[in-house]
């Protein structure tokens, strides 16, 4: 029994050994947490403040703001709270200014309407033979569209900037890039250049592809440059076409007739009896787009002497005209109903085009017109979506 015994100095030993043990282990754990702290710290650049922090969270409520808590994006406090840290990532994901003027200079809520031909055009090669679609051409005649659009929109800025024209534009419209000096010249011209050899390039490659006659080659060759020349050429060169009230009949023919069946005939070779009517249904759409735009600038196009319909109409008369625009493009999507019934779907869009030309009809100035803009080219592009959506039902249906 003594042997097995322990006294109590034996047990004060041990415990004053334990303690100090544990004690040593206590301050070892604490080093490491503090390197690993500083590590961590250093690493991500985390402020002094936000280290206390994660060393002692009791802090949490009288830790001081750090020097850039400004611009911050804080974490949500489900995960704050879990971490039991008021943790909070500084910077944010911002474009540069020039990534920006870029940004304007292409015009990117424009590019719906290339979208819209090309998609219309395409569904109607599908229903007319699916089995010569292809998914390869679709997406190189999408992507040459979208640059010749592109093209006319940077020549569209450069041509009325160096003119002056966007000098008398009114101060809600859009500011431009090239008379506000937001982008030397220089730099727009090779932006221009560039996206003339991306257009170049990107046509001649759906030629290559989706043809196989060289008559057939040299049709589009030039089409295509005739398509590229009304791009650069509507408000460049001495006789540019938008200045003498032809933009209009432009962008019909080549948002229309050339962009919808010219699509489709990239598909299958031919041009399809049933897409003239959804041709120039897209074209027209087109046409009031760019009727919108005109007719807010009204004032400041006839300042510069540049001729337009709306400039030659006057503000109410354009209205009619726009009406009649819209209307009739309606009636050409809905004169195939007898051939394809499907295509009627586009119906659905019918209430975004009554409060659309609502609008039009209570807009006093037209700087009320111009806010427009966005509407009519969204219910140009959701008409030929669904058009086109009900031509892909029917051919499911038939299979």
């Amino acid at each position: 029994m003594v042997g097995k015994s322990i006294s109590l100095a034996d047990k004060g030993y041990l415990k004053s050994g334990a303690s100090a043990k544990l004690k040593q282990g206590w301050q070892h754990s604490k080093l490491c947490r503090n390197q690993t702290a500083y590590s961590s710290r250093k690493r991500l650049k985390l402020p002094d403040n936000l280290r206390a922090l994660w060393l002692d969270p009791t802090q949490a409520k009288s830790a001081s703001p750090s020097p850039i808590a400004q611009n911050r994006v804080s974490c949500p406090s489900s995960v704050s709270g879990c971490l039991k840290l008021p943790i909070e990532f500084s910077g944010s994901l911002q474009t540069t200014p020039a990534m920006h003027a870029l940004f304007r200079l292409i015009r990117p809520r424009t590019l719906p309407l290339a979208i819209a031909a090309v998609c219309c055009g395409n569904a109607i090669a599908w229903h007319s033979s699916p089995a010569s679609w292809r998914g390869s051409v679709f997406l190189l005649s999408l992507l040459t569209a979208l640059t010749l659009q592109i093209v006319s929109n940077i020549a569209n800025d450069y041509g009325d900037g160096i003119r002056g024209t966007d000098r008398h534009r009114a101060p809600d419209a859009p500011e431009r890039l090239t008379a506000s000096g937001q982008i030397p010249l220089p730099h727009i011209r090779r932006l221009l250049a560039a996206s003339v050899l991306a257009a170049l390039l990107l046509g001649s490659t759906l030629i290559a592809l989706s043809l196989r006659h060289p008559q057939q080659w040299l049709a589009f060759l030039l089409l295509g440059s005739l398509a590229l020349a009304a791009a650069l050429t509507y408000t460049l060169g001495r006789h540019a076409y938008g200045y003498h009230g032809l933009g209009e009949i432009s962008v019909f023919l080549f948002f229309g007739l050339l962009g919808v069946q010219g699509s489709a005939y990239l598909q299958q070779g031919s041009c399809p009896p049933e897409g003239w009517l959804p041709a120039a249904g897209s074209g027209l759409l087109a046409a009031a787009v760019l009727h919108i735009n005109n007719m807010r600038d009204i004032e400041s196009d006839r300042q510069s002497g540049k001729t337009t319909p709306a400039t030659r109409l006057g503000f109410e008369r354009s209205k009619t005209l726009h009406r009649l625009l819209l209307t009739t493009a309606l009636i050409c999507y809905a004169a195939l109903a007898p051939q394809i019934p499907s295509g009627l779907f586009w119906l659905t869009a019918l209430p975004l085009a009554a409060t659309h030309l609502h609008r039009l009809q209570t807009a006093t100035n037209p700087a009320a017109v111009g806010r427009e803009l966005p509407h009519i080219v969204r219910l140009a592009l959701a008409i030929n979506l669904l058009f086109g959506s009900g031509l892909l039902i029917d051919s499911l249906i038939a299979i």
